[in-house]
C-alpha cells in the first residue's frame, strides 16, 4: 500500500509536536539518514520531525519510528537499516552459504535494492564491500562520487554499479551523476524506463537490465 500511493498529487506535512508551549523553529532540514535526494523525514534545531507522504484518500495516518517509538528517526521509517544488516551479514549469508552451492570465499555477491529498500542497499554495500561487488539501486538513489572516494578499495572491489529511474522521475539527475563516475574511472550503468514513474513496471525492467551484468567478468 505504501508502494502503491507514491507519487500522487496531494501531499500533507505532518510535523510530529510535543505538548509545549514553545514556539516550533521553522528551521527544519531533511535528516541526515534519508535515502539520497530526499527531503523527507525533516527534524529542526528543537528535535521536531516533519513528515511527507502522498495519501489523498487516507482517513488518518499514524507514523511509527520502531522499537517503541525509540527507532532512529529516517532508518526506522520504512524498517530498521541495522536490524536488516545485521540479518543479512550474519545471518542470511551464512546460511546460505551453508545449505547451497555458492563461491562462498569469493567477494563477488550482488545486492539491489527498489524505493524503500534504497537506502539499505546504499548503505550496506559501501560498508562491506568485502562481501558485496555488484550494486543495484532501482529508483533508490546514486552511488556518488563521494560515496566512491569515501569507501576504502572501492575502485578495486566493485565490479557493477547500476543506477535506474522511470523517464517520469529525475533521469537528468541520473545521468549527470552517470558521467562523474565516467570522468573518475568508475564504469557504471544508468538506465532510464521509458514512459514510466516510480513504479513495479520500473523497476521490473531495471531488475531485466541488471540481471546480465551479474554474469559479466
Amino acid at each position: 500500500m505504501k508502494i502503491a500511493i507514491l507519487g500522487l498529487a496531494l501531499l500533507a506535512g505532518l510535523p510530529a509536536m510535543a505538548q509545549t508551549n514553545q514556539p516550533v523553529a521553522e528551521d527544519f532540514k531533511p535528516s541526515t539518514l534519508n535515502q539520497p535526494g530526499q527531503q523527507y523525514p525533516q527534524v529542526n534545531s528543537q528535535r521536531y520531525a516533519r513528515f511527507r507522504i502522498a495519501a489523498p484518500n487516507a482517513q488518518n495516518v499514524r507514523v511509527s519510528l520502531g522499537l517503541g517509538g525509540r527507532g532512529p528517526g529516517g532508518r526506522g521509517g520504512f524498517g530498521n537499516n541495522d536490524a536488516f544488516e545485521h540479518l543479512l551479514i550474519d545471518e542470511l549469508i551464512p546460511y546460505v552459504d551453508a545449505n547451497f552451492r555458492t563461491l562462498a570465499d569469493q567477494p563477488h555477491r550482488a545486492m539491489a535494492g527498489l524505493s524503500m529498500g534504497g537506502m539499505e542497499t546504499h548503505s550496506i554495500t559501501l560498508k562491506h564491500l568485502d562481501v558485496f561487488s555488484h550494486i543495484g539501486l532501482f529508483s533508490g538513489g546514486v552511488i556518488t562520487p563521494d560515496d566512491v572516494n569515501n569507501a576504502a578499495g572501492f575502485k578495486e572491489k566493485v565490479k557493477v554499479v547500476f543506477c535506474s529511474c522511470g523517464s517520469r522521475e529525475n533521469p537528468g539527475s541520473l545521468e549527470s551523476n552517470h558521467q562523474a563516475l565516467e570522468a573518475i574511472g568508475i564504469k557504471n550503468t544508468a538506465y532510464v524506463s521509458p514512459n514510466t514513474a516510480h513504479e513495479f513496471l520500473t523497476w521490473r525492467r531495471s531488475l531485466h537490465e541488471f540481471a546480465p551484468l551479474l554474469f559479466q567478468d
